[in-house]
């Protein structure tokens, strides 16, 4: 292969995984939604007049946008906020930008000329991902999780005492941590469906390690099993937050504490990667941050229900609304990310900025640049190409030809 054509080859594979994040990193029909808003308001950027400090009502919920144009999402208008400072986006919502590009570039990986076996990897790569799409996707995985635990734990051969069930039960959460980080590899899986496998996961261990000897271990293990595999139908994030409130309502709150603690420091610690990371593959660490801070939500949602103490109460609806911001966070950020392929956002905030530089001068500009920084993931790299201090780095030096690292 020609190195232009290897070139080429990574900017299509980045392009690919990056829609995929971008796809996947919460649900993919709240990314449809989301990637639908900000191409109109690309289109048409005074669409709806000046929303700068508004609240954008829309479907599913609001935008709040800042002045520097980047937005947060909630899903209920703060309190005291005024029907002056809400304005209503109408804007039909159906369609399915992302997917739609994921199946253009399918199609062209398949009808170009001299079309070779990585070509078609890469193809089926995405067949696959546009397959997860389906609305029963996170169903059939947690299915998928049941008919595990039924084989390979309750069903299996063997001596069945506490020894060999505990093994079975932790080579079933060894199981679950592999199915977490092949969901996330090949992007396969939502965030919503992997951060309750990862809930589920966290908890159990953090259950079996409060456990005073071998028996109580097994009896921990086995009992929040068959919770997991003999429940109705359900969404895996539920069955998490259920289990989590049966450990709270049964006192064993630390270990639930024990458990969202480490899930949130294993995202705050991807979050802090990827924007220690490069300007072109940072997303790679940010997408599966959010499935660790998605299942802190569910944890401390759930713990919150659960206690009896207000107190507490009040520290489980912190740490669940800190870590919905910080997932939010990263789906607006893989938005503008995807929508930046081009340079298009990165040059309207540089524009942005060079006109605050001149108005309000170099610090304000610099603080406005950082606020930007850290409201949507960028990574630190960019502040001084956000500056205009510096130009982005080219992809021929941040996808080096043999770095095969970013293939979905």
């Amino acid at each position: 292969m020609t190195p232009a054509r290897d070139l080429q080859r990574h900017i299509v594979v980045n392009e690919v995984f990056m829609t995929a994040c971008c796809l996947f990193v919460l649900d993919s029909h709240r990314s449809e939604m989301q990637m639908n808003y900000l191409l109109a308001d690309d289109a048409a950027p005074h669409r709806l007049g000046n929303v700068s400090g508004k609240y954008v009502k829309r479907a599913g919920g609001y935008a709040h946008v800042h002045e520097n144009g980047s937005a947060e999402t909630l899903d209920e208008l703060p309190e005291g906020v005024s029907s002056n400072d809400v304005v209503v986006d109408e804007l039909d919502v159906s369609a399915t930008p992302l997917q739609d590009r994921l199946r253009a570039i399918a199609r062209s990986l398949r009808s170009g000329p001299g079309q070779d076996a990585d070509a078609e990897e890469l193809a089926e790569a995405i067949d696959a991902i546009l397959e997860a799409c389906r609305p029963d996707n996170g169903e059939q995985w947690f299915e998928q999780i049941r008919q595990w635990a039924r084989s390979e734990v309750f069903d299996a051969d063997g001596p069945g005492d506490a020894r060999d069930m505990t093994e079975r039960a932790h080579r079933l959460l060894d199981r679950l941590g592999q199915l977490a980080h092949d969901l996330q590899g090949k992007v396969l899986g939502d965030g919503k469906t992997i951060g309750g496998v990862l809930a589920i996961r966290a908890l159990m261990l953090a259950r079996a390690a409060g456990a005073q000897n071998a028996d109580d271990e097994m009896d921990a293990l086995i009992e929040s099993l068959l919770y997991v595999t003999v429940g109705g139908p359900a969404r895996i994030e539920d069955i998490a937050g259920g289990l989590c409130a049966r450990m709270v309502r049964h006192g064993e709150g630390n270990a639930a504490r024990a458990a969202a603690d480490g899930l949130k420091a294993e995202g705050d610690t991807l979050i802090d990667k990827a924007r220690d990371g490069d300007m072109l593959t940072f997303y790679a660490s940010l997408y599966p941050a959010a499935a660790y801070e998605l299942a802190t939500v569910y944890v401390g949602r759930a713990a919150a229900a659960a206690s009896g103490s207000p107190g507490e109460q009040k520290t489980w609806r912190a740490l669940a609304q800190n870590a919905e911001e910080r997932a939010v966070r990263i789906a607006t950020s893989l938005g503008f990310a995807v929508m930046n392929l081009d340079g298009t956002w990165i040059t309207r905030h540089q524009l942005w900025l060079r006109q605050v530089r001149e108005e309000e001068g170099g610090d304000a500009a610099r603080l406005e640049a950082q606020d930007l920084v850290d409201k949507l993931f960028y990574p630190r790299a960019w502040m001084p190409v956000l500056l205009g201090e510096a130009q982005p780095i080219p992809l021929s030096e941040a996808l080096p030809p043999d770095d095969r690292s970013q293939r979905p």
